[in-house]
C-alpha cells in the first residue's frame, strides 16, 4: 500500500500536515523557552534545615 501516490493533493497533504505540526510544535517550544527566561547555571539552594539535636 503506497499512500503518497494516490493523487496530487493527497501526496501534498501527507507531507505538509506532519511538517506543519512539527513547525507549530517548534514555535510553541521556542515561545515557552523565551517566556521562561535563561536557565541559571547554579541549581536552586535547598531550604535551610533546622539544627538537629544530638
Amino acid at each position: 500500500m503506497i499512500l503518497a501516490h494516490q493523487s496530487d493533493w493527497t501526496g501534498m497533504v501527507l507531507v505538509l500536515v506532519p511538517l506543519g505540526f512539527f513547525a507549530w510544535l517548534l514555535h510553541v517550544a521556542n515561545r515557552r523557552a523565551t517566556r521562561n527566561g535563561p536557565v541559571s547555571e547554579h541549581p536552586a539552594t535547598p531550604p535551610e534545615q533546622p539544627p538537629t539535636k544530638p
